[in-house]
């Protein structure tokens, strides 16, 4: 992630002075790491084994009348539909005073144990969207927030680059872990032991955060709102980069696994590719972070680079892809770079509009994802033919299109918004006196590629 970013909507980190407050940068700093860290494993990366319920469902017909349909709409559901609630979640943060991060991860961590344990029982499809869909989001929503803003809280803005790398990796390292652990229970016992052995984990690897992290009373500031910023053009590109890139990402990471075995390869295969897309995020996104930091990059720079692989990848490589080994690659390859958004929507939202605008401009975009999250999914399922069993090499054509074009489309948003800000500077540079600041479309075309003025 990048040094300018603010990680949450709720908390001013900037009031307080860097070389008068004792609490940043020290060794305590690094333990609220490693509590982020688990939370992310513990979410993020818990949630990306779906990848193997969702291979597995759709194989062996576990739930008589559900449609792969069904299914996708559980995994996008499971992904993102509470986080639009994410304003309440941190409301309540506020309220509880000194026991509100505790009282939150508490409730997270019960939601997700409940979640898991019920839905290894499920026998019928609206107990399945229930559990493992709605309940396990609300888990995921309620100790994911603290993962986003204790960072700020801990680090300067000169040192929070690696914490903020070294947590988001942690989703990556249980995307791959979870990936493999689920598979390998699941083809020697059943999908409700993989489901139990999840919940018992999580259940006892958030008894760290639950108790050593703790947050700040002078930092609990519930954000403001302010309306300005659908006035701007550039905060409806950013919208549609936030629901392209959610919709290329998800269908991306739960439909890679049912290609491999479209390929007519076995299972574990499948689940083995699944697992690598997350190996990649585990190197790709700190790399990706650090790169951003370069003076001449910026986030929203290097997002475009990122993305515009992702977009290369998904047409020049999946399409064609018809062995193990070039399945393996791309897995990889893409995981490295299709979740730059997760690192660049905070850091995007300051550059855009400001600190003291951000976190409202975050919350917006943050509640936009969970959304898009939840319709992902399923719109993948619909491109796709393939109902498990028979070998189609072709039956992902048009859903490895549609990620391609995803892509593609974010890029666009994204230069877009790099030759508004561009231009914006130039024009405050010529005349430093002027407070409001109209771009000209004409300026923001020609200044979507100039290296001059700050990063971007």
């Amino acid at each position: 992630m990048d040094d300018d970013e603010k990680p949450s909507s709720s908390f001013d980190t900037e009031s307080v002075s860097v070389k008068l407050d004792p609490w940043l940068n020290t060794r305590y700093s690094w333990v609220i790491c490693a509590c982020c860290a688990v939370c992310n494993f513990c979410t993020w990366g818990l949630n990306s084994g779906f990848a193997v319920y969702f291979q597995h469902y759709i194989h062996d017909d576990s739930f008589p009348g559900a449609t792969k349909l069904d299914y996708s709409f559980v995994g996008g559901i499971s992904y993102g539909a509470f986080l639009a609630a994410s304003p309440l979640i941190n409301y309540l943060w506020v309220r509880l005073g000194k026991y509100g991060l505790t009282t939150i991860l508490v409730l997270g961590t019960v939601c997700q144990f409940a979640a898991l344990m019920l839905a290894s029982w499920s026998k019928k499809t609206w107990q399945l969207y229930l559990t493992q869909g709605l309940l396990l989001n609300v888990g995921l929503s309620f100790i994911s927030m603290p993962a986003l803003t204790l960072p700020s809280m801990y680090f300067s803005k000169d040192k929070r680059g690696l914490p903020s790398s070294i947590s988001a990796a942690a989703s990556g390292l249980g995307g791959v872990l979870f990936n493999l652990m689920c598979g390998r229970i699941v083809k020697i016992n059943s999908v409700g032991w993989a489901l139990r052995a999840q919940a018992f984990i999580i259940a006892f690897l958030m008894l760290f955060p639950i108790w050593f992290a703790r947050d700040r009373a002078e930092m609990r500031v519930f954000p403001k709102a302010n309306f300005g910023i659908y006035k701007s053009i550039t905060f409806y590109w950013l919208s549609l980069y936030t629901i392209t890139s959610t919709f290329g990402y998800l269908v991306l990471l739960y439909t890679l696994g049912s290609f491999v075995t479209s390929l007519g390869y076995s299972q574990d295969q499948g689940f083995l590719v699944s697992a690598l897309v997350n190996l990649g995020s585990v190197v790709g996104r700190p790399l990706i972070g650090y790169l951003s930091d370069f003076p001449k990059t910026g986030v929203i720079s290097t997002t475009i680079i990122a993305h515009s692989i992702s977009c290369i990848l998904c047409l020049a490589m999946w399409i064609p892809a018809r062995n193990y080994a070039t399945c393996v690659a791309f897995g990889l390859m893409v995981g490295a770079v299709m979740g730059s958004i997760f690192g660049m929507l905070a850091p995007s939202c300051a550059r855009i509009w400001g600190d003291s605008i951000m976190r409202y401009a975050f919350s917006n975009q943050w509640a936009l994802l969970g959304i898009s999250a939840v319709f992902s999914p399923p719109i993948g399922a619909s491109l796709t033919k393939f109902n498990g069993g028979e070998v189609m090499p072709m039956s992902f054509r048009d859903c490895s299109i549609w990620v391609g074009v995803c892509y593609f489309v974010s890029v666009m948003m994204l230069l877009l918004i790099r030759g508004h800000v561009k231009a914006r500077d130039a024009l405050i540079t010529q005349d430093p006196s002027i407070t409001e600041v109209k771009v000209p479309m004409r300026m923001v075309f020609t200044h979507m590629f100039t290296l001059k003025y700050d990063r971007v």
